[in-house]
């Protein structure tokens, strides 16, 4: 975590208030002690003179040897009150006063000033950033990405350490007040019989592990997503209780895998969605709500150095309806601007994914649907530069054109383009998908207004960035003093570099430009976790994740990515990449047949239990296996006993 100095400064003056306040008194006793001695010897004159009354002889004899006393008594001063503090009272009743030299004042400040050392250790722990570039470059992973198929099929090992600082593992989900795995079988485990355990493909931990590779890369999990909804998320931050719950939870979690930090990715603070919805105003209460659990978790956070980040709207009114954003900028490392989804397959015309500029004769509303209105106007409200990173996404829109015209601002038909053969949603593409489009042949064109490019093939459209755009919204950010960049997201890059013959063109241009670091390529080992402690698989299943969706039935969208950014006039935008069916084969034949997307048991088996797909009007069949001595929960959706 940052250095508290506010709190350092209060602790500081503290500790100078007591010794002011110390030294007053010492100073008090001192004189009092000097007093005393004072009267002691004036009280032994006085008895003296009693026994030794003086004649003019005498006098005459002291006065001789005046001159020669006082010299010896000027060098005795010293020893003489000495011997008068040691000199024991007359009257036995009285207290001895306590004679505090400097060492022990000494003594007393370093001892003070130790305690304010412990106090403040356990206040604030070295911060687990382990960033040492001048830029972030945060790194959206969608873990769903393992069960693509072929080329497209992503894992831990994939990551090139060395061109992200931080990692973004999404996603983690609310479940009864506490963060929990959205996948136990993927996110937790370990495949390898050997290891001690029978169960999961422990791709946290292969995450973490990552860092062997690049000490200075950060490994988080991002809690949320659109999918997620917000609701639940409203119901858990409106009460304190539940607060402290779901924090002690998010520590555990953080403890349990070796994480180094939480991102908030709640879509969005008082705005009403259940699950993957879209969203319409909600609980007003939820802006101030979200403030003190951020604060709450930034103090929970400090002991431990761990990092606090959240993915943030783009779009005005939600940004006016959601954020107080001096606030959360205070309470927040960094904030990740979901800078992408301006326009999509829900629209009637084409539109950029993600414009820099707006286009021209653009209305009110699609002018502020650009990223440069969108930085400038959290930098407005008052977020600090240093703090907001930028989001660029790696991947693009897609439209099916209603006719001849092709170009931004063309009649469209339909939810979106069609589905792409690895990410398999309509309405979006993957760049890794998009980069072989054009090789094979599509008409690029590039707006030189928006500075962005597009694609054209036939009655197809793809909005999308390269590597000339991304430059362009790079030179924004630094001449911002952003704090960085964000993907979303690493798997679809291409990352086994098909298309220009290097990996991770886009991710890899930008951490050039920003860090000046382009490389090394490691080859990442496999990482197994060895223990006989770890949790089964409490469902029972011997599918693979099977939480995601890739299309809904519902007339007006077909996506459910896990980013919304924006909000047009009459509903929100959709969220820029779905998470994707599973792999298991595909059933062509049976008793069993698909009449709606959704999970099905099987009217046979009990063990088995099917998932619909919708394929653009296409359903496909998918079954799953239950575990021995299990069965399918139509209502749950679950295996149970």
């Amino acid at each position: 975590m940052p250095f508290d100095m506010e709190k350092f400064m209060k602790m500081i003056n503290t500790m100078n208030e007591f010794l002011v306040e110390y030294d007053r008194k010492l100073t008090h006793l001192e004189f009092l002690r000097m007093k005393t001695r004072f009267l002691e010897e004036e009280m032994a004159k006085k008895q003296n003179n009693v026994h030794n009354i003086q004649t003019p002889s005498t006098l005459s004899s002291r006065t001789t040897n005046k001159k020669k006393k006082n010299s010896k008594r000027n060098e005795s001063t010293n020893s003489n009150l000495s011997l008068s503090d040691t000199r024991k009272k007359p009257d036995s009743s009285s207290t001895q006063l306590p004679r505090i030299d400097f060492k022990m004042k000494f003594s007393i400040c370093f001892l003070s000033f130790l305690f304010l050392l412990l106090i403040f250790g356990t206040v604030s722990a070295q911060s687990r950033d382990r960033n040492d570039k001048p830029y972030r470059i945060v790194c959206y992973w969608g873990t769903w990405a393992f069960y693509r198929p072929a080329s497209g099929k992503f894992q831990a090992e994939n990551v090139n350490p060395n061109l992200c600082t931080h990692i973004m593992y999404g996603f983690a989900k609310l479940q009864n007040n506490k963060i929990a795995l959205y996948d136990p079988d993927l996110d937790d485990g370990d495949e390898d019989w050997n290891s001690g355990l029978q169960w999961g493909h422990g791709m946290i931990r292969r995450m973490v592990n990552l860092r062997t590779y690049n000490p200075h890369l950060t490994t988080m999990i991002s809690l949320g997503g659109w999918n997620e909804g917000s609701d639940k998320y409203s119901i858990m931050v409106r009460d304190p209780a539940s607060r402290k719950i779901f924090i002690q939870s998010v520590l555990h979690l953080l403890a349990e895998f070796d994480l180094d930090g939480l991102d908030f990715d709640w879509e969005y603070p008082a705005m009403q969605a259940s699950g993957d919805s879209d969203r319409k105003p909600g609980r007003a209460e939820d802006k101030e709500d979200f403030v003190t659990l951020l604060r709450e978790l930034h103090e929970a956070f400090q002991p431990h150095g761990y990092v606090l980040s959240s993915a943030v709207s783009a779009g005005k009114p939600t940004i006016d309806r959601a954020y107080n954003i001096p606030e959360v900028s205070k309470y927040l490392d960094f904030i990740n601007l979901m800078s992408y989804d301006y326009h999509g397959g829900w629209e009637s015309h084409t539109g950029h994914n993600a414009p820099l500029n707006s286009y021209k004769n653009a209305n009110e509303l699609d002018k502020e649907f650009t990223v440069t209105y969108s930085v400038e106007y959290w930098l407005n409200h008052g977020v600090d530069p240093k703090k907001l990173v930028l989001g660029i996404p790696l991947y693009g829109r897609t439209f099916t054109l209603a006719g001849s015209e092709h170009g931004i601002g063309a009649p469209t038909i339909g939810k979106g383009g069609e589905s792409g053969t690895i990410t398999r949603t309509i309405g979006m593409l993957g760049y890794n998908e998009i980069c072989t489009m054009i090789k094979q042949g599509w008409q690029l064109y590039r707006d030189e207004i928006e500075r962005i490019p597009y694609a054209v093939h036939a009655n197809q459209w793809i909005g999308y960035d390269d590597r000339e755009s991304v430059n362009e919204k790079l030179n924004l950010l630094m001449a911002k003093h952003l704090g960085g960049a964000m993907v979303w997201s690493i798997d679809t890059d291409d990352f086994v570099g098909n298309c220009v013959g290097v990996k991770y063109p886009l991710l890899r241009s930008i951490s050039k430009k920003l860090n000046n670091v382009d490389g090394p390529d490691p080859d990442i080992k496999r990482y197994h976790y060895h223990t006989s402690t770890a949790k089964p698989h409490t469902d029972g299943t011997t599918s693979t994740h099977h939480d995601h969706k890739t299309t809904t039935t519902k007339h007006h969208k077909t996506t459910q990515p896990h980013h919304k950014t924006t909000q047009p006039h009459h509903k929100t935008t959709q969220p820029h990449h779905t998470q994707t069916i599973t792999t298991t084969t595909e059933r062509p034949h049976g008793k069993f047949q698909c009449h709606q997307a959704g999970f099905f048991a099987d009217p046979e088996n009990p063990r088995k239990f099917h998932q619909c797909v919708d394929f653009g009007g296409h359903l496909k069949d998918y079954e799953f296996m239950c575990g021995e001595g299990t069965h399918y929960d139509e209502k749950l959706h679950i295996c149970v006993r």
